[in-house]
């Protein structure tokens, strides 16, 4: 699991500590990519990646595939996911190498600082102008409890929570 946030100084071929981000000694093998909906890299053990995207990894050589191409939605979920990606694994001071070309579309330069960002299941890793843009829109209250409440599963009896305020 990965938590915290720590501001870190990349080195001149892009690597970074990742120390400060949680749990990350047992974790060697992870995919880097530029994240499909935030202006930052996300990491994620290689092992998490395949699990939480097996449909689409098992769909990938399979008659059905081609059909995917007829739907633009998956298409484009398709290219815009795995087109952005690489390997990486952490050396045994656990650093994690950022594949150049990636860091640059996230706004991040060798030799810079980045900020780590555990998220439980991945890392997130920002350039800090980008990181502090991204904050000031941080979630209301009501915002971060809808999100909350949208986790749980449904009560018991199948009924939708009473709406906010109270019954009517």
């Amino acid at each position: 699991m990965f938590w915290g946030q720590a501001e870190q100084k990349l080195d001149s071929r892009f690597r970074v500590a990742l120390g400060k981000a949680g749990d990350v000694s047992n974790r060697t093998d992870f995919i880097l990519g530029l994240h499909p909906l935030k202006p930052c890299l996300w990491l994620i053990p290689k092992d998490n990646f395949q699990q939480a995207f097996r449909p689409l990894i098992e769909l990938a050589g399979t008659p059905q595939s081609l059909l995917t191409l007829l739907d633009p939605q998956v298409d484009q979920l398709k290219r815009r996911l795995f087109s952005r990606l690489a390997e990486a694994r952490t050396d045994d001071q656990l650093r994690i190498s950022l594949d150049p070309e990636l860091a640059a579309a996230a706004g991040i330069s060798a030799g810079g600082r980045v900020v780590l960002v555990g998220c439980a299941s991945h890392i997130e890793i920002w350039a800090p102008e980008r990181f502090a843009a991204a904050g000031a829109a941080e979630m209301t209250p009501e915002e971060m409890k809808a999100a909350l409440l949208s986790l749980l599963p449904p009560p018991q009896g199948g009924s939708a929570p009473p709406p906010e305020g109270g019954a009517r």
